[in-house]
């Protein structure tokens, strides 16, 4: 293999993984457009009930946080997902569509879930200065894990829509172009594994 027929075949493949990291770069800049919007919301709805004398917290640190626990975890595995363990092509029927992005979405949670439990049972460890800092430790590294759950069902509800969308677009974009298969399955077998 040539030096020339190498860059191309890397050209060729980051060309046909580019409609995967479009969607998945849409799903993480909605999700951090989404929690700047909420922050800002919040700081102006502080200062007009409060003003600046009871503000006691840093608004942006909430961002931070969305984009380093939610947004990036769930844009990164939304994209694995839809390019390579369940790929989204043009030539499927929208009902398989739907179904692949509803899982890509699901499995970008369960992953922003994940770190988000093993983030707060640290966070709770720390602040209790030890692992055995309480008499029972494992009950409040519990309410973190009972917390996780809760936020990854509302996490997944209020993000499944997108996902949908997401996909949905991808595949009509996909169907645009001529049905092109997915890099990481181009080279299988009868083309979609």
């Amino acid at each position: 293999m040539s030096v020339a027929e190498g860059v191309d075949s890397v050209a060729e493949r980051a060309r046909r993984r580019r409609p995967a990291v479009v969607a998945a770069a849409g799903v993480g800049g909605w999700i951090v457009a989404s929690a700047v919007l909420n922050t800002v919301f919040a700081f102006v709805s502080g200062l007009a009930s409060s003003g600046l004398y009871d503000l006691q917290y840093l608004p942006w640190i909430n961002v931070v946080g969305e984009v380093f626990l939610v947004a990036l975890p769930v844009a990164a595995v939304f994209f694995l997902s839809v390019w390579w363990l369940s790929p989204v092509t043009g030539t499927q029927s929208l009902r398989v569509v739907i179904t692949r992005s509803a899982l890509a979405m699901g499995l970008g949670v369960l992953a922003q879930s994940v770190i988000g439990l093993v983030v707060g049972g640290m966070a709770r460890i720390l602040a209790e200065r030890s692992l055995f800092g309480a008499t029972f430790p494992l009950a409040s590294i519990g309410d973190v894990s009972v917390w996780s759950v809760q936020s990854a069902l509302s996490t997944f509800i209020g993000l499944l829509p997108l996902g949908v969308l997401a996909g949905v677009l991808l595949w009509i974009w996909l169907r645009s172009r001529g049905g092109e298969v997915p890099a990481a399955h181009s080279d299988a077998p009868g083309g979609v594994v």
